[in-house]
């Protein structure tokens, strides 16, 4: 296995936008969260078969990603440790380690130095925008300026590569704005820049603040013509827009895969939830618009969502090797199968399995 996602769901305040496994306030239940994650790390090196490969993925740099959540919540010590169980899956040497940061949580430059120390090449932040009273309406807790002082800081300790995520199409964004935006983050010589149009995801307080009227979000138009904005500035500083929300001003022939177009290779995600990478090559798989992924067996799966006291998650998923036939964890009684509900999630149909590949089925509750 040659790329790994690992998820670490804690965040010290949900954003106001955010529909992903996240949980706020639970820092005591970290310590017991890495001890489950480097239990299934250790669960995934002795039971997973290993998947074929193309040889253009073959040769792609080995990599590793900390997502959240905010993994920037971690002490070094907990990433060393996780780093120590993945580097039994990942060869570590060479690797791309990556590190979800919050800008307001990044502990300036002892912090950062300790991440470098530890193998950690690339930090991902997510600033989101440049505007202070947006920061503080999406639930930030940062501002501008702090983002701009973790971004430099992480520069001055030796971080070469360094992605910034942003969201377009918030509430009272308009198009200078937005343009501002873009032409700061420009004359800051960010390497990859990742740029998401605002979803509003129900039950979440932004959807709830929207719908009833309290706040505004620009129209299709107006947000299509920021996209546009964006692709237009950031190709004529010289920024390849290789991915439909991604730009970077390098790229490499060996580069990881979230510098390129997903190739024929495996990402495999662990811990309480997963996102993005398909599980098996891009032309198979079966795309589930924000269903997450882990690979663990049930045992761990359980355990990882005890400790953080949720008994119905929102999102889950169980991969298993099909020829175990393992019912469902949550007792349906389901074992195998090929079809999806014909009710959609959350109405009722509280656990399906499908197939996605021939040596992999996956049990999904949403």
């Amino acid at each position: 296995m040659r790329h790994l996602y690992l998820h670490i769901p804690f965040c010290h305040r949900r954003c106001s936008y955010c529909d992903f496994n996240t949980y706020a306030n639970m820092e005591h239940r970290i310590e017991a969260y890495v001890d489950a994650l480097c239990q299934e790390l250790v669960m995934l090196r002795d039971q997973l078969p290993p998947l074929p490969a193309s040889p253009e993925a073959a040769a792609l740099r080995p990599s590793i990603f900390f997502g959240g959540g905010t993994p920037s919540m971690l002490s070094p010590a907990q990433i060393e440790r996780i780093l120590q169980a993945a580097a039994e899956i990942v060869p570590l040497t060479g690797a791309e380690i990556s590190l979800e940061a919050n800008p307001g949580t990044v502990l300036g430059r002892d912090y950062l130095r300790d991440l470098r120390r530890l193998g950690i090449n690339r930090l991902s932040m997510g600033v989101q925008s440049l505007h202070d009273p947006t920061l503080r309406m999406l639930g930030r807790i940062h501002t501008a300026a702090e983002a701009y002082a973790s971004f430099n800081d992480a520069r001055a300790v030796g971080f070469e590569s360094i992605n910034l995520d942003f969201i377009f199409g918030l509430p009272g964004q308009d198009i200078e704005q937005w343009r501002a935006t873009l032409t700061e983050i420009i004359r800051w010589e960010v390497d990859h820049i990742a740029l998401y149009s605002l979803i509003l995801e129900e039950n979440t307080p932004l959807y709830a603040q929207v719908t009833a009227g309290r706040l505004q979000i620009p129209d299709d138009d107006l947000t299509g013509a920021m996209y546009e904005l964006a692709m237009e500035t950031l190709g004529a500083a010289g920024y390849r827009h290789y991915e439909i929300s991604n730009w970077v001003r390098h790229l490499h022939p060996t580069a990881p895969m979230h510098h390129r177009p997903w190739p024929v290779s495996t990402t495999w995600p662990t811990g309480s939830t997963a996102t993005t990478w398909p599980p098996v090559p891009a032309p198979m798989a079966t795309s589930f618009r924000n269903v997450t992924r882990i690979y663990a067996p049930s045992t761990a799966t359980s355990r990882l969502c005890n400790l953080v006291g949720d008994q119905s998650p929102k999102r889950l998923c169980l991969h298993l090797p099909i020829w175990q036939q393992r019912p469902c964890s949550w007792g349906c009684g389901s074992t195998s199968g090929s079809d999806l509900p014909t009710s959609p999630p959350g109405s009722g149909n509280r656990c399906w399995i499908t197939t996605v590949q021939r040596s992999t089925s996956s049990v999904s509750r949403d």
